[in-house]
């Protein structure tokens, strides 16, 4: 194995993130496609004269909240995608673009972990049972998405430095993924 040399360009920090958010998105989407049947369950919602949770507009609108999330998530990794494939085919990106669109990433990660938090509120605590599959996709989200190369105020940080051109994106010695 070569010793690297030096930190990883923008580009690199920029792929591995990438690499760490696709999977996470995945549980997001999963946990949807776990929550979804369950609003029209024949389960009575605690503490109220519903039958069924899409009977409720607050448990609809709940829904249709966590969706929009995901699909937003999904929108801001495919644009993430979509500059990394232009500068890999030679395109050049400013430091300050890149230092949004990994951003837009970090944003990215924040929509999966709102939206399954609220599927986890709009279903209750038994979906914490280590059985239940939506309980699975937020611990795989939970824990996935606090990995050093989606950390989000490393990225701030960075992107404040390059609007300030201060040191123009620079890695802090926290962004290197290889130490989560």
């Amino acid at each position: 194995m070569t010793p690297r040399q030096g930190p990883p360009s923008a580009a690199r920090r920029m792929q591995v993130a990438l690499h760490t958010v696709s999977p996470l998105l995945g549980a997001a989407k999963g946990a949807l496609d776990v929550a979804g049947p369950l609003m029209t369950a024949d389960r009575p919602v605690f503490g109220t004269t519903y039958r069924r949770r899409v009977e409720s507009p607050s448990a609809r609108h709940l829904f249709a909240e966590a969706t929009h999330l995901v699909h937003t998530a999904e929108q801001r990794t495919l644009g993430v995608a979509d500059v990394l494939d232009a500068a890999e085919r030679g395109r050049p990106v400013a430091p300050v673009r890149f230092a949004h669109v990994r951003m837009q990433l970090m944003a990215a990660v924040q929509d999966c972990r709102h939206a399954v938090e609220k599927l986890l509120d709009l279903h209750g605590s038994s979906m914490f049972a280590a059985g239940n599959p939506l309980g699975r996709f937020w611990r795989d989200l939970a824990v996935g998405s606090r990995h050093g190369a989606v950390r989000p105020w490393v990225a701030a940080d960075d992107y404040g430095r390059v609007l300030t051109d201060d040191g123009a994106m620079e890695p802090t010695a926290d962004a290197d993924a290889g130490r989560a």
